[in-house]
């Protein structure tokens, strides 16, 4: 569904190897500190309407609107390998760099971000090996953003390989919802307090460590600028995915670079329901031309900090530099020096951004079309909507960020007492409760996407009238599959089935080299072994796990809520009941 991103895979299909007589060229080189020379790759090499990057010197990186670049060893122009990128183990260190983001406004999105391309062995239908946990290109990989931001908004984000949503923090962000709140407009803004976003400043982000095997505790981010004397900081720790991320940095991630624009950026700058975020609306036709990124290094955590080639360069452009009709593709250079031989690349696939609460919004670059909403909303539903894996790891995301709210959440007492009441149900009549639970699952997905077509066509503002839209979706979605219910169970075994199948995609590949076919095979058994999972064989698995579901869902909101009386009444713990301080998720 994403208009933007297909086209633009097209463009990237014909050729790995893309031929030289396109002038395809190396932007550069610059000094990371404490490692040393590094080289510079760009996206799309040959497109002759594509946004630049621009290297200055050997400090300074300059990204146009619509480019991405990767830090690498080495750059093999024309040529895209998983080898040639650069693979930074940052446990026990702390990257530090300065950032410029004058005239990146509302609806602008400048990101420094690190992901597993050195692992990446599959070319993805981008064919330069990029990943995410976004699965942007067809290959989902751990992924760490350290920076998405522009003048008004900041968010820093932890992602496992198969969680879009991540753990997150900064400030700015929600539309029907709250964004991240650890900061506020006072305190990073144009003319803010602590960090002034129309003048550069520095970003230093560590990646502590504990015990023997040196496993991630955190990743802290802190911003200061000079002249001012608050840093702002942050720490994003106990996240699930900690374990995960630690191998990734361990074998080494690829630090990346990216500069895009999408009138629907309010997932990172909206002003959210509590009306504290920056933006009301996103317009990415004002976004300045281009951002920078200078002055990178990296050391131990405490460490001095090494030293850099070449001085800080001034400030970029004017906060309010708006780009032209005809944006020149080369960067400005500085007086005495002469201009690099630039590469014409092609914008790549932007990153998604983090997915938020339903209703999603229409992906950037999608032009919208009253035929085909219902597609767009399926497309943003299902992620990227290109393969069975962007859907799988899309709705794994899903499971992950509503997991990670029932261990936030401040009232765990509902939850306890919610989960007995669903056991006691289960237990009871077991049939009953799978249908009243997927009828009520449907329903809330139906309301949800015609909740999507409403906002996405405008077809009412009105409070009452969307009310009566998603109430008339929710009583028809009930009454056909309480209808139909055996013929939704057809199809929903089959899709549980191959979603089942591609968890074993991993193992597939290797196998399908040597006996072609298999993928297909076990993809079949899936789909078969899940419609008989869920039609014939459903009365007995009900029958034989609704009550040991019930006992387990009773047993353990027991648990927290006796605990929780028991420290009420005595002011101790019992031994034989979870701590009072216990979630019912890591309880249960």
């Amino acid at each position: 569904m994403f208009a933007m991103i297909w086209t633009l895979r097209v463009l990237l299909l014909p050729s790995l190897t893309l031929p030289l007589a396109r002038a395809a060229t190396c932007p550069g080189n610059i000094q990371l500190g404490g490692h040393g020379a590094v080289s510079m790759i760009p996206t799309g090499w040959g497109d002759p309407n594509a946004a630049a990057l621009g290297v200055s010197g050997s400090a300074e990186l300059t990204a146009s609107m619509g480019s991405r670049a990767y830090f690498a060893e080495r750059c093999n122009a024309g040529t895209y390998s998983n080898e040639d990128y650069l693979a930074l183990n940052l446990l026990g260190k702390t990257l530090r760099y300065t950032t410029d983001l004058s005239g990146a406004g509302c609806g602008c999105n400048a990101a420094m971000y690190l992901t597993s391309l050195k692992q990446n062995t599959n070319p993805s239908e981008c064919h330069d090996y990029y990943c995410d946990a976004n699965n942007v290109c067809g290959q989902s990989c751990a992924e760490i953003d350290i920076q998405e931001a522009n003048q008004v908004a900041w968010h820093s984000t932890l992602h496992s390989a198969s969680d879009r949503f991540g753990v997150g923090g900064g400030y700015g962000g929600g539309d029907s919802w709250n964004g991240a709140r650890d900061w506020n407009a006072a305190q990073y803004g144009p003319h803010a307090s602590c960090i002034d976003t129309t003048g550069p400043f520095e970003v230093a982000v560590s990646f502590p460590i504990s015990g023997p095997g040196g496993t991630l505790t955190a990743m802290q981010i802190e911003l200061t600028q000079q002249g001012r004397s608050c840093p702002l900081t942050l720490s994003l720790g106990s996240y699930k995915g900690m374990t995960e991320l630690s191998q990734a940095l361990q074998k080494g991630m690829t630090p990346i670079i990216s500069y895009w624009s999408s009138d629907k950026m309010l997932w990172m700058d909206g002003k959210g329901t509590d009306q504290q975020g920056p933006c009301a609306a996103d317009k990415a036709s004002a976004c300045g031309h281009s951002v920078k990124f200078y002055n990178f290094s990296v050391a131990d955590i405490g460490a001095p900090l090494p030293p850099i080639d070449l001085p800080p360069p001034k400030s970029s452009q004017k906060p309010t530099e708006k780009p032209s009709k005809k944006p020149d593709s080369t960067p400005t250079e500085k007086p005495g020096t002469g201009p690099p031989t630039l590469p014409t690349p092609a914008p790549a696939p932007v990153p998604l951004p983090v997915p938020m609460p339903f209703p999603l919004p229409i992906a950037p670059g999608v032009d919208i079309n009253g035929k085909t909403e219902i597609f767009d909303a399926v497309g943003a539903l299902c992620g990227t909507g290109s393969s069975a894996k962007a859907v799988g790891h899309t709705f794994l995301g899903y499971v992950s960020e509503t997991v990670d709210r029932i261990h936030k959440s401040e009232h765990q007492e509902l939850i306890s007492c919610t989960a007995i009441m669903l056991g006691l149900a289960s237990a009871w009549d077991g049939p009953l409760f799978y249908r009243t639970i997927f009828t009520i699952v449907v329903v809330i997905l139906v309301a949800c996407m015609a909740d999507f077509e409403v906002k996405a066509i405008d077809f009412t503002s009105d409070l009452v009238s969307r009310g009566v839209v998603l109430a008339q979706a929710s009583t028809v979605a009930a009454a056909a599959v309480q209808t139909g219910f055996d013929g939704s169970q057809v199809i929903f075994g089959i899709l549980i089935g191959l979603l089942g199948a591609w968890g074993s995609s991993s193992w597939m590949e290797e196998l399908e080299d040597a006996m072609h076919g298999i993928s297909f095979f076990i993809y079949c058994q899936g789909a078969t072994l899940g419609c008989l999972v869920f039609t014939i064989w459903r009365p007995l698995f009900l029958k034989t796990l609704a009550p040991l579901v019930g006992g387990f869902l009773v047993a353990s909101g027991l648990g927290v809520v006796l605990s929780r009386r028991v420290m009420a009444v005595t002011g101790r713990s019992s031994l034989i009941l979870p701590p009072p301080s216990m979630d019912w998720a890591t309880g249960a």
